[in-house]
């Protein structure tokens, strides 16, 4: 890609990671940072705290290498009293994952709808991301937006999802972080969900590109 981005002197991101990774490996400096906006409406009519099980983890993501589907069900394995939801993006990764011995206490899901997505991480407790790399983390910043207990990788790239329920770690500590999240006696995390409202909503995304185009045209 480097040749490309040596063509480009102002750019769109969606993090300031990314802002800064522009600048320091192809000299892109004039650079807007606007998030990829979640639904409020769907994030404002699934939300519910009385329905949150405490003992229900959520991972959404890829049967990959880098998305870390084996870690997640490592984790259930140790932890037989967690009732463990693994959301795939597809149906395709019903075939791939017949590969991997699936505890009892897993339960797959393949290609949900939005409202599925949504209902399902709004009965959860934490929503637990353990990939390698994102370039924005879209499901990270809904669960953020329905208050829930996230935990993620402490790698730089998600930097912007920070608040005082949002947890970092790695491979080493995850499975301990992930338990004490759901042990939090509070069913939701209010701050999350204010942060996420005021950061990654489709409000902020639509104004971000007013500004921006407003800026650039005039």
């Amino acid at each position: 890609m480097k040749p490309f981005y040596t063509m480009v002197d102002k750019a769109i991101v969606q993090t300031e990671f990314l802002k800064t990774e522009l600048g320091r490996n192809f000299g892109v400096h004039d650079v807007n940072v606007i998030p990829i906006g979640f639904s409020e409406e769907l994030a404002n009519r699934h939300y519910d705290p009385s329905q949150v099980m405490h003992n229900r983890v959520l991972w959404i993501g890829r049967d990959e290498a880098n998305r870390r589907p084996d870690l997640v069900l490592e984790y259930a394995r140790q932890n037989p009293d967690k009732e463990v939801y693994m959301v795939f993006g597809g149906v395709r990764y019903k075939e791939t994952m017949k590969k991997y011995d699936i505890p009892a206490n897993v339960k797959l899901k393949f290609a949900l709808t939005q409202d599925e997505i949504f209902t399902l991480m709004n009965s959860s407790k934490v929503y637990w991301n353990c990939s390698a790399f994102d370039t924005f983390a879209m499901p990270l910043t809904e669960a953020m937006a329905m208050g829930k207990m996230v935990v993620k990788p402490e790698h730089a790239c998600y930097g912007h999802i920070r608040s005082t329920h949002a947890f970092a770690g790695n491979e080493d500590n995850w499975f301990e972080l992930v338990n004490m999240a759901a042990a939090a006696p509070r069913s939701v995390s209010e701050d999350n969900r204010e942060y996420a409202f005021g950061a990654f909503s489709r409000t902020k995304m639509k104004e971000g590109y007013r500004n921006f185009f407003s800026d650039w045209l005039k």
